[in-house]
């Protein structure tokens, strides 16, 4: 709903005002565990961050499906290339300028988000953000991440814990810095969102299940423009969660399977026991099943019950063919499912240590540490030494910036 013209204003003043704490973010790391804990913060449903070594076709089909956008990690680099940024496009396209620093990475996570909310279920939280800044200007867009308290305490979730009060210093020429944007595509075009532009920038069109296609040239050019010893670039996609889609995949599995196991019950069948094991385990017993689950069953294994009648018909054991169905066909798929779900939870727990481990204020343990160091008198050794591998590693930095820059071509020069 559009604000009326004193409300937009007091709306604005109100923001700018807020714009000196929102200038002093923390930065986050590139990583799907923070940015997966940071999507189900808000309040998402169904949805994960996963990492991307490559755009192949063999590394895309690995990770969880579908694919609703990508966030891309590159060094900022000297070089403004020219950029066309569209200045009339889609209203419904979320695009905010990104006026608080260091939030370019919760920029860009939610540049995809609040893009997808016709195919994905982001929560109410960004439903109701999305719908009160929809007609806001890109500034007053990004201005407003700061007021938003869902938005502001995820990001800051991941903040590292400071016990010291340090003069922040602005980046100089000597220090690296690095930059996130997003691709997404929304109603048959691949936008590219870039807080630091003026606007959105279309790749051109493109279809919901190809889009792909289109991204992959983008972002392997735009790789390219980089000097051929930068590797340091990270690209994740923003997926259907892996652990919803095979829960989901066991539960339509499992009554299949009972099935099955209710029927060789009735006909006698002793199974073998690594079967008996299995299905023990998984507490999959011999149970009638409804006739709605009798009818899903026939629906979704039609393939493995005409098989099991076809071949009681030509042998005219129905027991046998109903043995070799379950041994080699709906056990072994339901010990994959499962060996899978089990390995996904595994990876989970895994991001939530990590996560707790990023949040862990290790100062008091760092100080004890050092203290008992200097009691041994190991401290001062310990320092040289690390002072000369920080001098070791600058000199290295500075030969590899000289010779990059000798490779340049001169100006007026031609490249061979």
């Amino acid at each position: 709903q559009t604000l009326a013209g004193g409300s937009f204003f007091a709306l604005f003043r109100h923001n700018v005002a807020a714009m000196e704490q929102a200038e002093n973010w923390d930065t986050i790391e590139s990583d799907p565990a923070i940015f997966t804990e940071m999507i189900e913060r808000l309040g998402c449903k169904g949805l994960q961050v996963e990492e991307l070594f490559s755009l192949d076709d063999d590394c895309v089909s690995q990770i969880s499906k579908p694919i609703y956008g990508l966030i891309f990690l590159f060094k900022c680099t000297e070089q403004k290339e020219p950029r066309q940024c569209l200045t009339e496009y889609d209203p419904t396209l979320f695009f905010a300028k990104q006026v608080i620093t260091n939030a370019c990475g919760t920029q860009a996570l939610l540049s995809v988000l609040l893009n997808i909310t016709e195919r994905a279920e982001i929560g109410d939280t960004l439903k109701e953000y999305r719908q009160f800044t929809l007609d806001f200007p890109p500034a007053i867009k990004g201005i407003s991440m700061n007021n938003c308290e869902a938005i502001r305490s995820a990001h800051h979730a991941f903040s590292r814990t400071r016990t010291f009060e340090l003069e922040m210093a602005e980046a100089t020429e000597e220090d690296d810095v690095f930059h996130f944007v997003s691709y997404v595509p929304l109603h048959g075009a691949l936008y590219e969102l870039d807080g630091l532009q003026e606007g959105p920038i279309s790749h051109g069109a493109c279809e919901e299940g190809s889009w792909l296609d289109v991204a992959r040239p983008v972002i392997m050019a735009r790789m390219a423009q980089y000097q051929s010893e930068e590797k340091r670039f990270c690209l994740m996609a923003v997926t259907g969660s892996r652990l919803d889609a095979i829960t989901e995949e066991q539960r339509m599995c499992r009554p299949r399977l009972a099935a099955f196991v209710s029927r060789a019950a009735e006909l006698g069948i002793d199974l073998p026991e690594d079967a008996r094991a299995f299905l023990e385990a998984h507490e999959i017993r011999p149970a009638p099943v409804s006739e709605d689950e009798s009818m899903e069953i026939e629906a979704m294994d039609a393939h493995a019950l005409a098989e099991l009648e076809a071949r009681a018909e030509a042998a005219s054991c129905e027991a046998a063919a109903c043995l070799d169905t379950l041994v080699t066909h709906l056990i072994p798929r339901y010990r994959g499912i499962a060996e899978r779900l089990a390995d996904e939870r595994a990876k989970r727990q895994r991001w939530t240590d990590e996560n707790l481990r990023r949040k862990h204020n290790y100062v008091p343990f760092i100080m004890a540490l050092l203290r008992i160091l200097a009691e041994k008198g190991e401290l001062p050794r310990l320092v040289e030494e690390a002072v000369a591998e920080e001098a070791d590693r600058m000199a290295r930095k500075a030969e590899a910036k000289a010779k990059a820059a000798e490779a340049q071509p001169k100006e007026g020069e031609k490249a061979e």
